[in-house]
């Protein structure tokens, strides 16, 4: 393998670029030199800098549209369980009953110890000291006793009537009670 000899490949690269010199000194060759050349850098530039910060654009713009996506979603599912819970504890703290003389309502707490008849339509008459039963139609059996009714509020301009419920038993003086539970 023969040794490198600079001077010799420098006086043939000379050579050539002396022979491109005079052609790129009209002004043709310069204006489409300086095309070609900006056309380059400019090519280089958008495939080396812009390319990726537009594929990265789009990444976080699809990621975006995703995750607005899986938001709406949520919120969905958030106010459907928010909604579901409302209607099981409303469900939950009312029992169907029905007085002694055949008039439905539901008896629900109030005021953490007080136990009202409510939702009785204004056309049926409820009366003081009537006696007040489950209806059966909640898992409880027909026909237990509630308790009895004390004062009843009819106001006319409301769509339903109520009645306090006084409770035959003081429940903080029982020792032994029976639950009953639904089969399912």
């Amino acid at each position: 393998m023969a040794a490198f000899n600079y001077k010799q490949e420098y006086q043939r690269y000379k050579k050539y670029y002396l022979n491109l010199v005079p052609l790129l000194q009209q002004p043709v060759s310069r204006a489409y030199t300086t095309i070609i050349f900006s056309f380059l850098a400019i090519s280089l530039f958008g495939w080396y800098a812009i390319r990726p910060t537009m594929q990265t654009i789009f990444e976080l713009k699809r990621e975006i549209a995703d995750k607005t996506d899986l938001n709406q979603k949520m919120e969905e599912k958030i106010s459907a369980l928010i909604e579901a819970q409302a209607v099981y504890q409303d469900i939950e703290t009312k029992i169907p009953v029905v007085t002694k003389s055949g008039v439905q309502g539901l008896a629900q707490g109030e005021f953490g110890n007080q136990l009202v008849l409510t939702k009785v339509a204004q056309n049926k008459k409820i009366t003081e000291g009537e006696f007040v039963f489950t209806s059966g139609e909640s898992g409880l059996p027909r026909g237990m006793v509630v308790g009895r009714l004390g004062k009843v509020d009819y106001d006319p301009a409301q769509l339903f009537q109520k009645g306090q419920i006084t409770l035959l038993l003081e429940p903080s003086l029982l020792e032994i009670m029976f639950i009953s539970v639904e089969d399912r």
